[in-house]
């Protein structure tokens, strides 16, 4: 996927989320890391498929948040678990993330500069 489509498919995420009605204030937890890993260090009810190279992950606390560390270097893996949400009930997904460096190339600037 290119990063010009990545961008404009998160945007229309963001918006989608910006939108959501109050009747859609209702939620259902998909990923809590905060009951732990097993001793591999794969999160509690999670399931590592690794495609090419070494997965590199961890369950980290980053203030008040329990989150899933990702690195990825030439690797190629999948962290996953079976979930039963009726999307009639919750149409709507949403999640937090955060990056703490960019791919060379990777950025808003060339797109904002159009």
């Amino acid at each position: 996927m290119s990063w010009h489509i990545f961008m404009r498919s998160l945007l229309f995420c963001i918006l989608l989320v910006c939108l959501t009605p109050a009747w859609a204030s209702q939620s259902v937890v998909v990923a809590d890391f905060s009951a732990g890993v097993d001793k591999d260090g794969v999160p509690q009810g999670w399931q590592l498929k690794e495609k090419t190279g070494n997965a590199d992950f961890a369950v980290v606390r980053d203030g008040l948040v329990t989150a899933l560390r990702l690195r990825s270097q030439e690797t190629s893996f999948a962290l996953q678990r079976a979930v039963d949400v009726n999307p009639q009930l919750y149409p709507l997904i949403s999640w937090k993330w955060k990056v703490t460096k960019l791919p060379e190339g990777g950025g808003l600037q060339k797109f904002q500069d159009r």
